[in-house]
């Protein structure tokens, strides 16, 4: 006979399915491969923990202050956006998903200097760029300099500094405006 029970373990539900030997033989219950099985055994095993600390945390009879001012010392760095965690600031407004969604109001006084965060790291990233170029590339920029004076070549330099801060500013402007969420967006 099919029964799905809803059972309680620590807060967690689990379902089982009670079925004959033979109605499985028979092909009236699909069970699915062990190898499955085995997989969704260890992702529960795995996750059960976190599952457990997110019931705590949530819980309003057993949440604790001590279990909250533990997480709230470890993890104050990256509530308050501290500039030591700026690698992983970045790592959430370059994906496409969160961009700058996640941003909480009473911390929306940092856009600013995340936006500032991106465009340094654009900037970086372009400075990379640039320096990968062939030797004969620069053997070539070095023989058009010959004809360019020295107030024409800082004029030029400037030139091609504000353009490709501009680029990036631009670029990183058009990325967080779009609404898209998908990997697309980054095309």
């Amino acid at each position: 006979e099919d029964e799905n029970d809803d059972t309680e373990e620590d807060g967690l539900s689990f379902v089982t399915i009670n079925a004959s030997e033979e109605e499985v033989s028979e092909g009236a219950i699909i069970l699915p491969p062990h190898v499955e099985l085995d997989y969704l055994a260890e992702y529960c095993k795995i996750l059960r923990p976190i599952a457990v600390a997110i019931d705590r945390l949530q819980g309003q009879i057993s949440c604790y202050y001590a279990i909250l001012v533990g997480f709230e010392k470890r993890f104050s760095s990256y509530l308050e956006l501290k500039t030591d965690v700026n690698e992983a600031i970045l790592a959430t407004v370059t994906h496409p998903f969160f961009k700058m969604r996640w941003l909480p109001p009473r911390l929306s006084g940092d856009r600013r200097r995340i936006h500032q965060l991106m465009l340094h790291s654009a900037g970086d990233l372009g400075l990379v760029a640039e320096s990968e170029k062939t030797s004969s590339d620069l053997q070539d920029d070095e023989e058009d300099d010959f004809f360019v004076f020295s107030a024409e070549e800082t004029q030029v330099q400037e030139r091609q500094e504000i353009t490709s801060h501009s680029k990036a500013e631009l670029e990183t402007l058009r990325f967080l405006e779009d609404t898209r969420k998908d990997l697309i967006s980054l095309q």
